[in-house]
């Protein structure tokens, strides 16, 4: 078993690695290996399984999550999250589903057997989408000529849009 490090902050880089840094001692570490890694690889998104902060869903620019244990320092699953195109711009989670966002606007919740449940198209050109840490079922997305919008994922309506100005 690897030595048990508890890192501060996890980060994730343009070539797919996914980095442990430990503050008090100024050190990192390199949690995957570069060597299997392509530009397909890139991390563009993060997020926690739960509040108990032990997996992190990592999403990459090729529609590919992978979930990293921290107790266990090790990769524990990899899907396909293909949907839409471009890099995922987001991640969440909601009950025992995930849910992605894509550059082309898609924002996909799936099951457990990554069966399509509610898709929304946001409009496109999506730059980021993050979850209600209030209401789970609830995304904000934006993007380039994409204002702001509030989406429910139980309705897959929309309950806020932002002002042209």
């Amino acid at each position: 078993m690897k030595d048990q490090h508890k890192w501060h902050v996890f980060v994730g880089t343009e070539v797919g690695l996914l980095k442990g840094v430990d503050i008090e001692n100024k050190t990192f570490s390199n949690l995957n290996s570069v060597d299997a890694l392509d530009k397909e690889d890139e991390i563009t998104a993060m997020c926690w399984e739960d509040s108990t902060e032990k997996k992190i869903y990592v999403g990459d620019k090729n529609q590919t999550v992978k979930t990293y244990d921290s107790e266990t320092q090790a990769f524990i699953s990899t899907r396909q999250c293909q949907v839409g195109e471009g890099a995922i711009k987001g991640l969440g989670r909601c009950n025992d589903h995930l849910v992605t966002a894509v550059e082309s606007g898609i924002v996909k919740l799936w099951n457990k057997e990554a069966e399509k449940e509610v898709e929304i198209n946001t409009g496109g050109n999506l730059c980021r989408m993050t979850q209600n840490p209030f209401a789970d079922l609830q995304v904000a997305t934006g993007g380039e000529e994409n204002d702001l919008k509030v989406w429910d994922l139980a309705t897959s309506q929309k309950v806020f849009e932002a002002k042209k100005c």
